[in-house]
């Protein structure tokens, strides 16, 4: 019956649109903003919702009448008080308008490929001046540094390039220091990226010299980021200044933003002085620690491993591992099988090499205990932490934990464990749906409660 009751109405529902025309003008590109009112019927709402909206547009009118989402409301003192203007520039179209005389102007370019973008700088001033303002590529950079809402750098970078790739390159010397996110992004790259990569290799060795005034100068996160990512930062020259900007960064009270290109400098320091690096990069380990970081920086356990520094805070997170199989080698000559450095080298040099490729859990553990085997303490960690993978464990035989935990009924003795859990292992001894207590002296697991 509600089903039926959903089709009829649906059925009867109707949407009425009624446009109102704003403002207009006729030359040189003849353009209008406009009101369009939609109402729907029947209606049902709850919550104080509305059946009724106002849509903004800009209307291009020509050949093809093209409707674009950027203009004036009426609001409650009723039609708003516009003015608009057009312009034509080679082959695109700006148009500029305003909601009231008391407002400043806003700009938008209409490109032949199809696509518009509205610049967020506001024009003041009684009179319209088109001299005044930019034509499109020379507005591109500044609307992606100011972020400018529904301006997206990749379709700016592919609306450029339609002018050739010189012009894409300039743009890019020009946003090497600008964040420019993907409107999706699956990894740490972002569109700058993706527009210097579709480069020819001749267009990418134009920017060599920007990636080097970028190290070797002072300059902004990004743009160190992305000049330690493309540029041959084998060259001696660079040594110096990554050490320096090392320095700087381990005395400062800099953030995440700075992670991936401290991954960067720390494996370049680790092919030239591998001491050094590894001193560095223990640095980095206690300021990650300090500021409560979830997982160390890939980059500084490797270099800590590579040099066979001794690390305290590597420790640590070794004693706060899980039991892992990821910590056992075949090759080992150990008799409890733990991997010893030798089994370990050939990853490490390869993780090494690594620009962007980041090493996923299993093999960030491998790295972590590598960069352990030189400290003192290890034995006694990985003997307790072999040993407790043997464990016996004392639970209640119901009801079963997991019962408890939904239900929300806490320090219930419970069921949790078929076999011994790898979280004996680590200083924080529960998991989602029980927490226990490890007894190394009697080599039991026990004290097994809902959390």
């Amino acid at each position: 019956m509600r089903l039926s009751l959903a089709v009829f109405l649906l059925l009867l529902s109707c949407v009425h649109t009624n446009e109102r025309p704003v403002t207009e003008t006729r030359s040189p590109v003849p353009a209008r903003l406009i009101v369009r009112e939609v109402r729907h019927s029947p209606c049902f709402t709850l919550y104080g919702g509305s059946c009724s909206h106002q849509e903004a547009l800009l209307r291009i009118e020509g050949p093809v009448k093209r409707d674009l989402p950027y203009g004036c409301l009426i609001t409650k003192d009723g039609m708003p008080q516009s003015t608009i203007t057009s312009d034509i520039q080679g082959d695109a179209i700006r148009v500029a308008f305003r909601c009231e005389k008391s407002l400043p102007f806003k700009v938008v370019y209409v490109l032949p490929s199809g696509r518009h973008f509205a610049d967020c700088k506001e024009y003041g001033g009684s009179s319209w001046n088109w001299a005044s303002v930019p034509d499109f590529r020379a507005a591109a950079s500044t609307m992606i540094g100011q972020n400018c809402p529904g301006v997206h750098f990749e379709d700016v970078a592919a609306e450029i390039r339609t002018g050739g790739e010189a012009k894409l390159i300039s743009f890019l010397k020009e946003t090497l220091p600008l964040k420019a996110p993907r409107k999706t992004s699956m990894d740490s790259l972002q569109a700058w990226d993706d527009a210097y990569l579709s480069l020819s290799p001749a267009g990418q060795s134009q920017l060599h010299n920007d990636f080097r005034r970028a190290i070797l100068e002072k300059s902004s996160t990004l743009a160190l980021e992305r000049s330690l990512r493309y540029a041959d930062i084998n060259d001696t020259a660079f040594e110096e200044a990554i050490v320096k900007r090392l320095e700087e960064n381990l005395n400062s009270a800099t953030g995440y933003e700075m992670d991936a290109s401290m991954d960067m400098m720390l494996r370049r320091l680790a092919q030239s002085n591998p001491q050094r690096a590894g001193e560095m990069g223990c640095k980095e380990l206690v300021r990650e620690k300090r500021r409560g970081a979830l997982a160390y920086l890939p980059g500084a356990l490797l270099v800590v491993a590579k040099a066979r520094y001794s690390c305290p805070v590597v420790l640590d997170a070794v004693r706060s591992s899980l039991c892992h199989a990821s910590f056992y080698c075949s090759s080992s000559s150990r008799k409890d099988g733990i991997c010893e450095y030798k089994d370990l080298s050939d990853e490490l040099d390869r993780h090494l090499k690594q620009k962007t490729e980041k090493p996923d859990a299993v093999q960030r553990d491998r790295i972590m205990l590598a960069a352990a085997l030189s400290t003192e303490g290890i034995e006694d960690v990985l003997r307790l932490w072999h040993e407790r993978r043997s464990y016996s464990i004392e639970q209640a035989a119901s009801p079963d934990c997991q019962s408890q935990y939904v239900m929300g009924k806490k320090s219930v003795p419970c069921h949790c464990f078929k076999e011994t859990p790898a979280e004996a292992c680590s200083d924080i001894r529960n998991v989602t749906t029980c927490t226990f207590e490890v007894d190394d002296r009697r080599r039991l697991i026990h004290n097994v409660m809902s959390p």
